[in-house]
């Protein structure tokens, strides 16, 4: 019996770096009738770096210039899972389940957990939830059921750490939106904690200063689709924009952000 897993588990530098190796460790992994590339399962702990929103950002705005099918694509995903706080006949908003109204729930989930946090900054309970379990019967179309499950917030020596567990991820179509998402949740989440005023913390005290740490990600699955960006008015071959996708990636880890970006706010570059 074969106990070796096909799938991966290693350390990112930076999220390019992850979106590099995965991308690359899935290439030609055939799975199923449709002829996906399927990579499972995936875990990564992706370390922080200043300059990711640069980065990222340099290699959205690339790949639109270049495809802008997928950019107009991943733009409809973005605005469907985490733009308006509104939900869709084919998809949840994520976002709203976080910041607004869960299922069954009335209020922030988000300022729930800094409420916890004041009371226990050492807690390893700060869960937040996308999926419920009503969502299997709502089931309107295959995608329907949230890729992004559940994450959980994590204080350790000064840094806030983001636990995250996707179901499945489409990584070419949704990988750079999904990362710039949860780095900007992670960054919110610190700014709140770091703000609560010593004098309601409990006499242990959580850390004076707070930064991002790493993202910590768990995927059940990876998947980059034959037909890419597919949609009723047509799709791109995976064939060929693949080559020219990672070329792109790999120009970006080899060079530095062009001076214009580097003047970008952090984090602001998708929704």
């Amino acid at each position: 019996m074969n106990l070796t897993s096909p799938g991966i588990q290693f350390v990112a530098q930076s999220e390019l770096d992850f979106l590099y190796k995965v991308v690359l460790s899935c290439r030609d992994k055939r799975h199923g009738r449709d002829g996906i590339w399927q990579l499972a399962p995936v875990q990564c702990t992706i370390l922080w770096t200043n300059d990711s929103a640069t980065k990222l950002e340099e290699l959205a705005e690339r790949i639109g210039n270049k495809f802008p099918r997928l950019k107009r694509f991943a733009a409809d995903r973005v605005r469907k899972a985490y733009g308006n706080h509104q939900d869709t006949i084919t998809k949840p908003n994520y976002a709203r389940r976080i910041d607004t109204n869960y299922v069954g729930y009335n209020g922030s989930q988000i300022e729930r957990i800094v409420q916890l946090y004041t009371r226990e900054p050492d807690s390893g309970g700060m869960v937040f939830s996308v999926f419920h379990p009503s969502d299997l019967s709502s089931r309107r179309r295959p995608g329907y059921v949230p890729c992004l499950l559940t994450g959980v917030f994590l204080v350790h020596h000064g840094e806030v750490h983001l636990n995250a567990f996707f179901r499945s991820q489409s990584i070419v179509e949704f990988g750079i939106a999904d990362l710039v998402f949860l780095r900007k949740l992670q960054i919110s989440f610190a700014d709140q904690i770091a703000g609560v005023p010593l004098e309601r913390m409990p006499r242990r005290r959580g850390p004076p200063k707070l930064r991002p740490g790493p993202l910590n990600l768990q995927f059940g699955r990876i998947i980059i689709q034959d037909r890419v960006a597919r949609d009723r008015s047509g799709f791109l071959r995976r064939a060929e924009i693949m080559d020219e996708w990672l070329d792109l990636l790999r120009e970006i880890l080899e060079t530095k952000c062009s001076p214009r970006l580097k003047s970008a706010r952090r984090m602001e570059l998708v929704g």
